[in-house]
């Protein structure tokens, strides 16, 4: 797209007063996707000059290349120059607040350009507030290289030496040490507000795996920022025993998210809503052959108070759907199942046609919700349309109970999304589009 951006830029010019202003103080966020670069244009060139030059940027997003691994080592390599160039934005930088580095290739033993040495060496860049290093969004990404060439932990740890003013860090698990917890965790830093981790395991690789960090060390940074919010993003399987050495008591744990090649039982659930039951907000699992997990989950929303972000694409029965909807009501900020994985048997016809006997979902005194017996249910075939019913009639209760349109997502939608890179827009479903225009219908209101 950089390719693009000099043909473009008269147009810009015409379309946004934000980018008519570019070379002078109006631009507060840019974005540099530079993808498998080998050699930048002279127009490119002049481009990156001028506005490491003039700008006045914020925050800075930076995608060059791709991350090298083992396996691409000695692929054809940018030009010097070229990286120079493009590194320029970050040691020229006088008011940069944030920086988000995606991508950088490092070749080990060869004579490359460091960008975090560009980071650190910029005086001007030292009350740096929010930084991001090779993490990865775990709502659109679903796999990343396990024998990525990345900064050793020792890098990062010079790195957070230097910048003392971080509310915000962002990397791998790889890249993360006790020494850099311990390090954050200092007087001369200021409280850290948020820690996101998006965690790799290879039983294969040396550095590949979880790295080991005490629960002296997390007491210490809880204790220098007291409102400290940990996110962790695990992609690959790993064993009970190295997820429980990552997923210490100790961390104030707020958003845990388990990606679509990562593992997630019924145990792991019920260990993380003990654990974390003060400071979990939000909880995503993507993995679609989960299965028998309702309990656990009822217990989770049950005892995680704070909760209000669940997206599950697992198994669950339909009363279940609507149990967890109603432990919550309006207060889910998202609440996305999966369309494929709710289960429309007789449960789900007992649940609508309110056979008290075949309930498989019960509530305690305390508003508690908990499941039944259903070994003993006899579930029957449906029909496309039956089963197409019983999920608009689910729709439409659980929209009443959010007090808002919902509806479960197809696996499309979700594919479009990861392809995308970005949610976007989701196009309602016909079938539950026509059963929410019904129920809008002023003719199908009750009448008092």
């Amino acid at each position: 797209m950089i390719f693009l951006l000099h043909a473009l830029f008269p147009h810009l010019l015409d379309l946004c007063l934000q980018y008519s202003l570019i070379f002078h103080q109006k631009l507060n966020k840019i974005w540099f996707p530079f993808r498998y670069v080998h050699k930048l244009p002279a127009e490119c060139r002049r481009i990156i000059d001028e506005l490491s030059e003039r700008c006045r940027l914020e925050s800075l997003t930076l995608c060059v290349g791709t991350i090298i691994t083992k396996n691409i080592l000695y692929a054809k390599k940018p030009r010097q120059t070229d990286l120079e160039a493009i590194a320029s934005l970050v040691s020229k930088a006088f008011r940069l607040q944030s920086f988000n580095l995606r991508s950088w290739p490092i070749y080990p033993g060869l004579q490359s350009v460091n960008i975090l040495e560009n980071l650190v060496g910029n005086p001007k860049l030292s009350t740096l507030e929010s930084l991001s290093l090779y993490y990865q969004n775990p709502e659109t990404a679903t796999w990343a290289s396990l024998n990525a060439i990345l900064p050793s932990p020792e890098n990062i740890l010079l790195t957070m030496e230097h910048f003392q003013y971080l509310k915000c860090l962002r990397l791998r698990s790889t890249m993360l040490s006790e020494d850099i917890i311990l390090e954050l965790g200092k007087s001369y830093h200021a409280p850290l507000e948020r820690l996101a981790v998006f965690v790799t395991y290879s039983r294969h690789d040396d550095e590949g795996g979880v790295p080991w960090i005490s629960d002296k060390a997390w007491l210490k940074l809880k204790q220098r920022s007291p409102d400290l919010k940990v996110e962790f993003s695990i992609m690959t399987r790993m064993p009970f025993v190295e997820l429980a050495g990552l997923l210490k008591p100790e961390i104030p744990v707020s958003s845990l998210g388990f990606m679509r090649y990562s593992r997630c039982d019924t145990q792991d659930i019920q260990s993380i809503a003990d654990k974390y039951h003060a400071t979990l907000q939000k909880f995503v699992c993507l993995l679609s052959e989960l299965e028998d997990a309702d309990e656990a989950l009822l217990s989770l929303v049950n005892k995680c108070s704070n909760l209000n972000y669940f997206v599950f694409h697992g198994v669950l029965r339909c009363a279940t759907v609507l149990a967890l909807a109603e432990s919550r009501n309006k207060d889910w900020l998202v609440y996305e199942l999966m369309e494929e994985n709710i289960l429309t048997d007789n449960e789900a016809e007992s649940l609508f046609q309110g056979e008290g006997e075949r309930q498989i979902v019960g509530q305690r005194e305390s508003g508690e919700y908990y499941l039944l017996r259903s070994d003993q249910l006899r579930l029957e075939q449906q029909s496309e349309a039956e089963r197409d019913g019983i999920l608009v009639e689910l729709s439409a209760r659980v929209s009443g109970v959010l007090e808002q349109r919902w509806f479960p997502l197809s696996s499309g939608v979700i594919t479009e999304r990861l392809t995308s890179g970005h949610a976007g827009s989701i196009v309602v479903p016909e079938k539950f589009l026509l059963n929410m225009q019904a129920a809008n219908d002023p003719a199908n209101q009750p009448t008092g």
